[in-house]
């Protein structure tokens, strides 16, 4: 891998497959989601104290991926996920040295790791809920408010259209040979991935041991950066070891369901006894059957959002929840 790395060029580059970019891209997928999960298990073991964490979840982890991504770009010259299949950007410009990022580039690329996803999600829950108040009739039906709320969906329903099909046509084109970045944010950022040589790893995992157990730090391996290369490589374990989870679950889920007889319906608990077919809230028939599946209660929209506008969690079991925990059910067509 050194070798490969050894002589690269902005004009010259030793391009990953197509297989290792789109697997670095399935491990930055699944960070947060799994961050997501680690979230709700301390908000239901204490719900006093991280609480909070379910309404500022995408803020709290804005700041977390920040740091993260920014440290990465700063002493590897890549992403979290790239650093870990061995990656690291290139400036496209001719004459910059691979893994030394120039500011703009610097800041683009942590633009695009951060703060874009972040806007891309809260644009994306917005025209969820102004569709959802579209349906249950609650939204402005005239004026400036009602065009306003169109124009949201509208744009957003164009940006991620747009964004995937570029994305769809990035990875064509690098297949092909005629593009150096697979991805849209790698080239409105102008970097592109390559091999990283193998003397950008902060330091082995003998020499890490050694060093904090021996009690003599050599000279080379400066304690600081010995404690930093612990904690990258932690993370870079969990990520495995994520990755490694997501696909004994899959792998279970599948044989289960393929081998196993489907179950009879659970009897109907006492929820389901006294509010069956009816809101919890304004005790009437639905209308606009929304589940919020920390319960697994069914609300009418308009209810269940009025009261989590005030009070972030179910109002029967007085679960933690958001509108993220909100799924609209369709009826089934005849």
């Amino acid at each position: 891998m050194a070798e490969r790395g050894a002589h690269l060029t902005a004009t010259a580059l030793n391009k990953p497959s197509i297989f290792e970019v789109v697997a670095q891209d399935t491990l930055t997928a699944t960070f947060k989601p799994a961050a997501k999960r680690i979230i709700q298990f301390l908000i239901a073991r204490n719900p006093e104290r991280y609480g909070w964490l379910s309404q500022w979840f995408e803020e709290a982890y804005l700041i977390f991926n920040s740091i993260l991504q920014s440290h990465y770009l700063s002493y590897n010259g890549g992403s979290f996920a790239e650093t870990f299949y061995g990656l690291q950007r290139v400036c496209l410009k001719a004459g910059v040295v691979p893994g030394n990022l120039p500011r703009k580039e610097w800041l683009l690329s942590l633009f695009f790791l951060t703060v874009f996803p972040y806007l891309r999600t809260k644009l994306e829950e917005i025209s969820v809920r102004y569709q959802l108040e579209e349906a249950d009739g609650v939204s402005p039906q005239d004026g400036w408010s009602k065009s306003g709320r169109l124009s949201v969906i509208k744009i957003h329903q164009f940006i991620h259209l747009f964004w995937e099909l570029w994305t769809l046509i990035q990875y064509l084109r690098y297949m092909s040979s005629c593009s150096q970045t697979h991805s849209p944010a790698l080239a409105l950022a102008k970097v592109a991935l390559c091999y990283a040589p193998e003397d950008m790893s902060d330091c082995s995992w003998s020499q890490m041991w050694q060093a904090l157990f021996s009690g003599n730090l050599r000279p080379s391996i400066p304690s600081m950066k010995t404690v930093g290369s612990v904690m990258t490589r932690g993370l870079e374990l969990a990520a495995f070891f994520i990755q490694f989870l997501q696909w004994w679950h899959s792998e279970q889920t599948r044989t289960d369901i393929t081998a196993l007889p489907i179950p009879e319906p659970p009897p109907l608990g006492e929820y389901g006894e006294r509010f069956g077919g009816l809101c919890p809230i304004c005790m009437n028939p639905w209308k606009v059957e929304t589940l919020l599946n920390v319960s697994g209660l069914v609300f009418c929209y308009r209810c269940i959002r009025a009261h989590l506008t005030k009070s972030s969690s179910c109002p029967v079991t007085h679960y933690p929840a958001t509108m993220e925990d909100l799924v609209r059910i369709y009826p089934a067509q005849s």
